[in-house]
């Protein structure tokens, strides 16, 4: 089970997580839900509860744009990270 927050799938991830049989719920997630120290759901913001008994969270990532690279003269964009060139795939 997929919990769409922030970040939008387009149609082919969707269909790459639906050929796992990963099925996709959209909207906030507004508490984990448990009983007996346990988990037993997941509650969206509109109060309905999807049955999980596990659950995984991707780790947000934030710049620290006055840190140790600023202070070796590395190049900081608008958004706090590190200027690159693009790198042709």
């Amino acid at each position: 089970m997929y919990f769409s927050r922030i970040y939008q799938l387009n149609d082919a991830e969707r269909e790459q997580l639906d050929a796992r049989g990963i099925g996709v719920v959209a909207g906030p997630v507004a508490r984990l839900v448990i009983h007996d120290d346990h988990l037993s759901g997941v509650e969206l913001s509109g109060g309905r509860v999807v049955e999980r008994s596990a659950v995984f969270v991707r780790p947000g990532i934030r710049p620290h744009p006055d840190g140790l690279l600023a202070g070796v003269g590395c190049e900081i964009g608008e958004n706090g990270f590190v200027v690159t060139d693009a790198t042709p795939c």
